[in-house]
């Protein structure tokens, strides 16, 4: 049988949170600009440094650094250390390797292919639970009030943590496009729950009202496992190799509008406020439904955090708000309208 234990941590000197900086983050950037103007040695570098703290509320420098949207954390064999939202370490014994993870207000839950564990919180542990078999592993988790929906076996299940007790979700089966090789993905908005299983940019995406557990759209073919959904529309991507398209899906008319075409495209995330994309040539981002501008930087795309985009540069982690950053991007384009006109290399 598998155990688990928690600990409360202080932050190791391997993972160092970097707030922002006292001086005032705009008058740095604008001096940045200025140096940049006036050709001084260094200074695309400085402004480059410059513009992704002005437009990032945090940053963390931390080897392995991983998010699944939900929370930022590190895999060490059968340890996840939770670095944000919370800062926790937990630990299951006797596992085959933490796979996954989900935090809600009131739980953590951590699993691996044939185990769930649950804590609260604060990270005290409650239940240890075999849900899975080696057949039919874990692919995903997600927490709704008191259950954990997990999906095995191409089907959705719940976890009642008050009861103790496992039972189907719903009767509908949410497969791949091919097995047995895929991952799931499991995002909640109110109350809605995404599902997209697939792999390698053959996805099949399904969306269920947990209010009334009805399956609104079913097995949808998507190209890509990124997507965003709020109460009224979900943003996904569909296409091939030099055909991509951004797709606005309105629930309530069922209705799809392509909001945005790609000829190349290499990675995307999406958020409330819009997206950022990586191409070969670099990065791009854009609001939805307006024209995309280039991020005349080399910042690395490396995953959606909440409603945030993770963004990386010289080994450190961004946690960039879009706004921000499409509020930046508008002033260097009317202080140094010449860096969108340089390749992004």
């Amino acid at each position: 049988m598998k155990h688990t234990a928690v600990k409360r941590i202080v932050i190791p000197l391997c993972v160092i949170f970097l707030g922002r900086c006292s001086l005032d983050p705009d008058k740095k950037l604008n001096d940045a600009v200025r140096q940049y103007r006036s050709n001084k040695p260094g200074a695309l570098q400085a402004l480059e440094y410059e513009f992704i703290n002005n437009v990032s509320a945090q940053s963390v420098e931390t080897p392995g650094l991983q998010t699944n949207g939900n929370a930022l954390y590190a895999l060490k064999g059968n340890n996840i250390e939770i670095l944000d939202p919370v800062k926790l370490t937990l630990s299951m014994l006797d596992g085959g390797g933490v796979k996954r993870a989900y935090l809600s207000d009131d739980y953590c839950a951590i699993a691996d292919e044939t185990q769930l564990s649950i804590f609260r919180a604060n990270g005290d542990h409650l239940i240890d639970n075999p849900i899975g078999d080696t057949k039919h592993p874990i692919r995903s988790i997600i927490i709704s009030g008191d259950n954990v929906i997990y999906y095995k076996d191409q089907k959705l299940y719940t976890y009642n943590i008050v009861l103790k007790t496992s039972q189907q979700f719903i009767k509908d089966v949410f497969p791949p496009p091919y097995a047995p090789y895929y991952s799931v993905n499991l995002l909640k908005s109110g109350n809605l729950l995404g599902v997209n299983a697939g792999t390698a940019g053959s996805y099949n995406f399904s969306i269920i009202n947990l209010a009334n557990e009805s399956v609104i759209v079913k097995n949808m073919s998507l190209s890509s496992s990124k997507i965003h959904m709020d109460g009224t529309r979900a943003y996904y991507i569909t296409g091939n190799a030099g055909n991509w398209e951004l797709i606005q899906y309105a629930l309530d008319q069922m209705k799809k509008k392509s909001i945005a075409r790609f000829s190349d495209i290499v990675d995307i995330e999406l958020t409330s406020a819009g997206y950022v994309y990586e191409s070969r040539d670099g990065l791009g981002a854009s609001e939805y439904g307006k024209d995309k501008t280039i991020i005349p930087f080399t910042y690395r795309l490396s995953g959606r955090y909440r409603d945030t985009v993770l963004l990386k540069y010289r080994d450190i982690y961004y946690i960039a708000d879009l706004k921000k950053m499409f509020a930046g991007l508008k002033r260097l384009k009317d202080q140094a309208p010449e860096l969108f006109k340089m390749p992004n290399n």
